[in-house]
């Protein structure tokens, strides 16, 4: 799975370098699961490009990660009219996203690139950038 960082102002953005991911998103190959990180959730989707279009597949969220009371953490999954909620620990993000890759897998959804949503990148993310 590459990858890649990609900062935007108000909506999901998708820059697929390299002739394998542009070659794959044309020809409707290409799986994109794309996070968005809030304080204490973090919202994710999955996509598969269809021709020039992105088909949603799923969809979910965690919520209160990191967040330490007596009321729970859980993690909502909406994929095919069907709606899971998890109750698991969340102690951080890297945990929640652990959750939802292994929930993908044991749905069987194929993940062929990965993307983050950043609102605002400083002066560190200031285009797409691929990490690998």
């Amino acid at each position: 799975i590459n990858f890649l960082i990609i900062p935007c102002t108000s909506s999901y953005l998708f820059h697929l370098p390299g002739d394998k991911f542009s070659c794959a998103f044309r020809e409707g190959h290409l799986n994109i699961l794309v996070f968005n990180c809030g304080s204490s959730s973090q919202n994710y989707k999955l996509y598969q490009s269809k021709e020039n279009s992105l088909q949603l597949l799923c969809k979910g969220k965690a919520h209160r990660v990191g967040v330490k009371s007596n009321e729970p953490s859980f993690i909502e999954h909406h994929w095919s009219e069907q709606t899971i909620k998890e109750e698991v620990p969340l102690p951080d993000h890297r945990t929640a996203a652990h959750h939802i890759l292994n929930f993908l897998a044991g749905q069987h959804f194929k993940v062929d690139a990965v993307g983050h949503r950043f609102v605002h990148g400083g002066d560190l993310f200031q285009r797409s950038v691929l990490l690998t």
